[in-house]
C-alpha cells in the first residue's frame, strides 16, 4: 500500500509492505505501522479548476455585473485565479469576494464553485474562500 504522511511532506509517498499474507500481523502492530499515515491523494488540479470556473456561465454573469460596480476587481479575477496556486489565497480572496459581492453571487453559486474546487482536490483554505467563509 502507498501512503502519504501529511506531517512529513518532504518524505513523499511511502510504500508500506503488506507482508507475506501467511503470518498474521497483530492489530496493534498494524496500527503502529500506519499511525499518522494517510492514503495518497491526487494532486491539486488548478488548471482543471481554472478552465471550468472561467467558462462557468454564472461566474461570467457575476463578473459582468461586477464590472460596473467594482471594475478593478472584475478585471483582476482571471489573473487572481491563475496566480492563487503560487501566491496563496489572500489576494485571491479579496478579489473573488469583491466580485461576488458586487456581482450578486448567491450562497448557492458560491457553494457550487466550492464543490468544483473540492472535486479538483484544491486546498481546504481555498475552498473555504470560494465558499465565502
Amino acid at each position: 500500500m502507498i501512503f502519504y504522511d501529511p506531517e512529513n511532506p518532504e518524505r513523499g509517498a511511502v510504500a508500506v509492505p503488506q507482508g507475506d499474507f501467511q503470518t498474521p500481523i497483530a492489530e496493534e502492530d498494524f496500527e503502529t505501522l500506519v499511525a499518522g499515515l494517510e492514503p495518497e491523494t491526487a494532486p491539486p488540479n488548478w488548471d482543471g479548476f481554472n478552465g471550468a470556473i472561467l467558462s462557468d456561465v454564472r461566474l461570467n454573469q457575476v463578473q459582468g455585473a461586477a464590472l460596473s460596480v467594482a471594475p478593478a476587481a472584475a478585471i483582476a479575477l482571471p489573473a487572481a485565479l491563475s496566480q492563487v496556486s503560487t501566491n496563496g489565497v489572500t489576494a485571491f480572496g479579496l478579489v473573488f469576494g469583491a466580485v461576488c459581492g458586487a456581482g450578486g453571487a448567491t450562497t448557492e453559486d458560491r457553494q457550487a464553485w466550492a464543490d468544483l474546487a473540492e472535486s479538483c482536490n484544491l486546498p481546504a483554505e481555498f475552498v473555504a474562500v470560494v465558499r465565502g467563509e
